[in-house]
């Protein structure tokens, strides 16, 4: 199973708050073999999204991958200007997610704390 946990928050940085989102994916889903799981390919692929729409938008962001697990972690913070966009992108990443694990419960799960 794929675990998927999406989080909001704010921190204070050199005295100004920043937005922070982090993106974090586990597990191989187990529809299917490596390389013929659409679960799993659908799950890689909005990532990629979100990653190329926030390059996009000039919204700076970290990565770190390890495909031998597999898992994933996007982390991003933002000033007040680029909040809206970022949550955005965020929340359509997490209502995706959501929608594939009301799809497939027993191969996705989502935790969302935004």
């Amino acid at each position: 199973m794929t675990q998927v946990f999406v989080k909001a928050g704010k921190v204070k940085r050199n005295g100004h708050e920043l937005f922070t989102y982090t993106v974090l994916s586990e597990g191989h889903s187990g529809y299917s073999e490596n390389g013929s799981d659409i679960v799993c390919a659908s799950l890689s692929s909005a990532l990629e999204l979100v990653m190329d729409i926030l390059e996009k938008s000039d919204i700076d962001f970290d990565t770190d991958f390890d495909g031998d697990v597999p898992k994933a972690r996007l982390s991003l913070s933002c000033t007040k200007e680029q909040s809206e966009m970022a949550r955005r992108i965020i929340e359509g990443y997490a209502q995706f997610v959501s929608d594939l694990s009301e799809s497939y419960p027993e191969f996705v799960e989502i935790t969302t704390e935004v």
